[in-house]
């Protein structure tokens, strides 16, 4: 299912086969809101932008059926529901899960993941909080559920990851080197992460140790999905992640900068310079309009996550990924630390060092 076209250390770029054609690596997978009560707030960005064919929706979430809608997704699939013919990825929900006290099998997940056509899904975890060791029986629940699914599986053409959670790297390696001996996966997909957001060598240390023992086999991190952070995923062999950071951005009236992250448009004048966005939507309207529109800001900041995805890939292809991340990330305090640790942890782990 997984080719592995080019690499440049750790970074890779690679095909993965699904129902809905391929799928190219490093792969965003932007988030789409469908079964919330806001919702309708992603944009139809595909129609816009053609070559952002993936999307990512949440199988939990949409379990709450507050439109009154999931009668209608389950019964034509979610790609007619919204006219989106790309790459669906079907996440089983797990922080929605635990926050709504779901009593719902993880054979209802899976159901519901089948029915919606999920080219790809991810089996139901249970989110941890990394700081307690007490957490220990929710990783062994999230392992059980992986096997379960694993079982039940109808759908052939449906690929299914492996979530997996953890507080420390040798958990997440063994849960890894567990979940492979059943050879029934095709990815893992990493997860809990969002609470140690802050602590860049706990995310690095976590996903090495992840990419260690998944070798050739895909690897997806759930909501991790801000430029700085992408790249940083990527330079350490990570396929694929979603994000709502476009939709979140734009709320808080937040313009993406290229190399600078997201900045409040009562700063932008301090960034004039800087500003040269080539996005479809910038070139055809002005500044002070998208400013004025929600739908227009979200559809420029997704732009322009995607194309420093594309920018990343180009310098994999030309053997140069560590001097264009080493540019990319300089500007920013903490990006810039966590990329030299990362490139420390590397050089030790898979160099021999």
């Amino acid at each position: 299912m997984f080719e592995i076209e080019k690499s440049n250390g750790l970074a890779r770029i690679g095909q993965l086969k699904t129902k809905h054609g391929l799928l190219f690596t490093p792969a965003l997978f932007p988030v789409h809101n469908l079964g919330a009560e806001g919702g309708w707030n992603t944009p139809r960005y595909w129609e816009k932008f053609p070559q952002i064919n993936t999307a990512m929706f949440n199988a939990s979430l949409l379990a709450l059926n507050r439109g009154g809608h999931l009668g209608t997704i389950l019964q034509i699939g979610v790609h007619r529901f919204i006219r989106f013919f790309g790459v669906a990825f079907v996440d089983s929900g797990g922080f929605i899960y635990r926050k709504y006290r779901l009593a719902f099998k993880p054979s209802k997940i899976l159901e519901i993941q089948e029915k919606m056509g999920a080219d790809i899904a991810s089996t139901l975890d249970y989110p941890i909080n990394c700081k307690l060791l007490s957490e220990n029986k929710n990783i062994l629940r999230t392992v059980d559920n992986a096997k379960i699914a694993a079982s039940l599986r109808k759908n052939s053409e449906m690929l299914l990851f492996a979530s997996v959670n953890g507080y420390d790297p040798v958990v997440v390696r063994n849960v890894i080197r567990h979940l492979k001996k059943y050879d029934c996966f095709d990815g893992f997909a990493i997860g809990s992460l969002m609470p140690r957001y802050g602590n860049y060598r706990f995310l690095v240390d976590l996903i090495l140790a992840a990419r260690l023992e998944t070798n050739n086999m895909p690897i997806h991190v759930y909501g991790l999905g801000s430029p700085l952070i992408t790249h940083l995923l990527i330079y350490m062999g990570v396929d694929s992640f979603d994000s709502s950071y476009f939709i979140v951005a734009s709320g808080k009236r937040n313009y993406a900068i290229p190399g600078f992250g997201r900045i409040e448009f009562k700063d932008l004048h301090k960034y004039a310079e800087e500003i040269n966005c080539q996005c479809p939507i910038c070139k055809t309207t002005p500044i002070q309009e998208i400013r004025r529109s929600r739908n227009l800001l979200t559809l420029h900041n997704l732009w322009t996550l995607w194309n420093e995805i594309e920018q990343v890939k180009v310098a994999i292809k030309e053997n140069r990924v560590e001097e264009y991340l080493t540019a990319r990330l300089s500007r920013t305090k903490w990006a810039k630390k966590a990329f030299e640790y990362a490139k420390r942890r590397i050089r030790f782990r898979f160099a021999g060092g």
